[in-house]
């Protein structure tokens, strides 16, 4: 069975795409987990808002559930041998490849999406967003055939293969400085990166055992964030400070609406708004039937709900601000109103539950 071929047998599209092609990578080893149970191995969820008063490649801020330090949770919880480094698109660059391919290797390149797009429907280079640099996008690389010099690649989003020939790899390939946005963040700057792992796959106990890890690391990080500012309890409180002045002509920015919008595209599609906080939900309700712990059920629905309430809270401030102007001022301050302190109030409860139920199982569920 060749590598493209094994890759889609376990393969399953995603909504994070560092997360789906590590999910996929690990697949491809043996090791079948679920998206939601990939996430809660991460360790990564978190009450995450930005506000873009930090440098930041989209100039909206955002509110979502998870960090973007999955892919380094993931390895040093499971294990993995991590592989990163950037390639160069030189004479060696088809070997380097090769290598990595021969020795069972998959590569997941960061690349520029909207660019993809435009290359598979043979489109000149258009700006995106209106100069909105969107970020880069994790593919994996599973087959390159040197006689012909094509690349196989397949996507987050779907199991449809697409061959590259060398120059339009190199036109896709995400570069900050190619394609600049209107800033960079220094936290994200993605100049031809890619990543690829070693795995082996893992025994229930020892999934258990590091599914209590990523529980620790994760109310660690809510309580005492070492990024504050974005991350846990203090930007969970900020954001609560922030939100009630969004109806206000004062504090709104000229990209307000793209923010509501960009929200709406996290919940949807992403980490964002109700999304993670339904599938760490899961990762709980799993982990509770390995371990048969209906205590710890209880505290999924707990997640859930929350999930709920973000989710009708971002689709009400959608429309909001596609109503008129008049009416946009209402009813953002009637979304506002309606869900802002509950929804703070769910985070800070389904955290401090979880919490607790770590500490009193923290020893119970070790590797024998």
């Amino acid at each position: 069975m060749n590598l493209t071929k094994k890759f889609k047998s376990t393969y399953i599209p995603g909504f994070d795409c560092r997360l789906s092609t590590y999910r996929n990578n690990l697949a491809y080893y043996g090791l079948i987990l679920s998206n939601a149970f990939i996430l809660g191995l991460s360790g990564s969820f978190i009450f995450s808002y930005n506000d873009n008063k930090r440098l930041s490649r989209i100039p909206l801020f955002s509110i979502a559930g998870i960090s973007d330090q999955t892919i380094e949770g993931l390895s040093v919880n499971l294990n993995n041998y991590l592989f990163r480094g950037k390639f160069l698109f030189n004479q060696n660059f088809e070997n380097q490849v090769l290598q990595f391919l021969e020795n069972d290797i998959l590569i997941n390149a960061a690349i520029n999406r909207h660019r993809l797009q435009q290359v598979i429907n043979n489109q000149s280079h258009v700006s995106e967003n209106g100069g909105f640099n969107m970020g880069f996008h994790y593919i994996t690389i599973t087959g390159y055939d040197p006689v012909n010099k094509i690349y196989t690649l397949i996507d987050t989003d779907g199991s449809d293969q697409m061959q590259l020939n060398h120059k339009q790899l190199k036109d896709i390939w995400f570069y900050d400085i190619i394609y600049p946005g209107n800033k960079t963040d220094v936290f994200q700057i993605c100049d031809g990166n890619w990543y690829a792992i070693k795995s082996k796959v893992l025994g229930e106990d020892q999934i258990i055992d590091k599914a209590m890890y990523a529980i620790k690391k994760v109310i660690l990080n809510f309580y005492d964030s070492p990024i504050p500012e974005i991350y846990g309890i203090d930007s969970l409180l900020k954001f609560q400070n922030d939100a009630k002045e969004w109806a206000t002509d004062r504090l709104k920015s000229p990209n307000f609406k793209d923010s509501i919008k960009f929200i709406k595209v996290l919940e949807n599609k992403l980490s964002g708004g109700g999304f993670a906080r339904k599938l760490y939900g899961y990762f709980l309700n799993e982990l509770s039937i390995m371990i048969n712990d209906k205590v710890l059920k209880e505290i999924s629905f707990v997640f859930k709900n929350t999930s709920k309430l973000w989710t009708t809270f971002i689709n009400e401030l959608n429309q909001a601000v596609e109503a008129d102007k008049k009416t946009e001022t209402f009813l953002i301050n009637k979304a506002v109103t309606s869900y802002l302190n509950i929804l703070v109030e769910n985070e800070l409860k389904q955290m401090e539950v979880l919490k607790n139920w770590y500490l009193n199982n923290d020893n119970k569920h070790l590797m024998k």
